[in-house]
């Protein structure tokens, strides 16, 4: 079937066929070897020299690469071998370049993650964390948090990200200003995005040790 997009719907396509025996033959199953396959037919039994139809729906969501599927027909003249292998070959194409960063953050930001957890925090330490990020709209981006714990720094490298250009968000927690009690979860909020608030948070959680 050539090349097909991961985005594109479902397509089906068609293996015709007829009865060459001089015996009655019914399709009794066809099996695929990928749940991305639905095979049918539009009917099951068939005279000798009648004409029928076999369909294979194929969906690509999920199924990035190369396709080499094949689909086995059983029918009543043999109970152990099918009657025919078919096959079904192509490519789909992700369309999706940043696929390895999943989550969103407003409208422009993909990150592969939004939650850091801290091991427990020593003072005199200064344990960082780096969410891998990519600036996916059309303008600079220059991130920074002000809604956020004393004790937590905030900052991406490279500090303006042009578009296309992926960096990290730098998570840091200055052990000697972090409260002898801490809850130990706190939602950090990204400010330079656009999007609900909701979606440029990230969550924090710190462990802690005296």
């Amino acid at each position: 079937f050539g090349t097909v997009y991961e985005t594109d719907t479902a397509r089906v396509f068609s293996f015709p066929f007829r009865n060459r025996s001089a015996e009655y033959v019914a399709v009794k199953h066809v099996v695929a070897n990928c749940g991305c396959i639905q095979p049918y037919c539009d009917k099951y039994e068939f005279e000798p020299g009648e004409e029928g139809c076999l369909y294979v729906k194929f969906n690509p969501k999920g199924r990035s690469g190369t396709i080499d599927n094949n689909i086995f027909v059983y029918g009543t003249l043999s109970d152990n071998m099918p009657l025919a292998k078919l096959t079904l070959q192509g490519n789909v194409v992700d369309l999706d370049e940043w696929k390895h960063l999943p989550l969103s953050m407003g409208h422009n930001l993909r990150v592969k993650h939004r939650r850091v957890v801290f091991e427990p925090v020593r003072k005199g330490t200064s344990p960082q964390m780096r969410i891998p990020c990519a600036n996916v709209g059309t303008s600079d981006l220059c991130l920074t948090s002000n809604l956020r714990p004393g004790f937590v720094g905030l900052w991406t490298e490279p500090s303006v990200m042009a578009p296309g250009e992926e960096g990290d968000i730098v998570i840091i927690i200055d052990g000697n200003k972090l409260p002898e009690k801490v809850n130990g979860k706190y939602s950090i909020l990204v400010e330079g995005l656009d999007g609900r608030v909701s979606d440029r948070t990230i969550e924090i959680v710190i462990g802690n040790e005296k």
